[in-house]
């Protein structure tokens, strides 16, 4: 059940069918990770990223272990995070190091997505235009995206890199396509649903990626 923010606009699948254009989130909607409750925390993404991380910073300062994971520790107390604390440091774009620390194999880590891409492949069969928005940084996104399936039914991708808020996005969405024409799908409501209704547009929240299923319930799949 969703909390109420005092906004009046659609949040069901009747919201979905309406709009003629979906803004889907990815992580937590698309997919989960192996980690606590289906999430980052505890996963193997989140391993991974912090080694590589570490890796890339003894590579590029040579320095010791303890150090780097010392510095770790400091880019993760960072306001925006680790990329934000590395770019300054070395003076680099956060996109050098996304590129390093986010390079990872999906498989085994990304899971609970069949669903999803059945209704994304449904959804676009019927002719709505398709949007993803994702906090994740592009060679993760690109990585995944490819990996579950759905290359080439998103008409349009923001990641990471692409903006400091998903407000921003969902305010530019509401004035480029009008905000009764647009649903926001995703799984937090800080980030995916109360900006989106702020912005005007409908919405419809998940809790498991599999609760997509509701939007093409009654649709058989070949």
């Amino acid at each position: 059940m969703e909390k109420n923010t005092g906004i009046q606009t659609l949040s069901s699948k009747e919201s979905v069918l309406l709009a003629r254009v979906l803004v889907f989130d990815m992580d937590g909607t698309l997919y989960q990770h192996d980690g606590i409750n289906g999430g980052m925390s505890g996963s193997s993404l989140e391993r991974s990223i912090l080694e590589n991380s570490k890796k890339f910073i003894i590579d590029t300062e040579g320095c010791s272990e303890a150090i780097a994971e010392s510095l770790v520790g400091q880019g993760l107390e960072d306001e925006i995070g680790i990329s934000n604390f590395l770019s300054k440091r070395y003076g680099i774009t956060r996109a050098d190091y996304f590129k390093v620390a986010w390079n990872i194999d999906p498989f085994g880590i990304v899971k609970n997505y069949e669903i999803p891409v059945r209704v994304v492949k449904s959804l676009a069969g019927e002719g709505k235009r398709l949007l993803l928005l994702t906090a994740a940084p592009k060679v993760w996104q690109e990585i995944v995206v490819d990996f579950i399936g759905l290359t080439g039914y998103f008409q349009r991708i923001f990641t990471g890199e692409d903006y400091g808020e998903k407000k921003q996005i969902f305010e530019s969405l509401s004035q480029k396509y009008g905000a009764s024409n647009v649903c926001s799908i995703g799984d937090q409501l800080t980030t995916d649903i109360i900006p989106a209704r702020e912005a005007g547009m409908s919405t419809f929240m998940v809790t498991n990626p599999s609760d997509l299923e509701i939007i093409t319930s009654g649709v058989k799949y070949e």
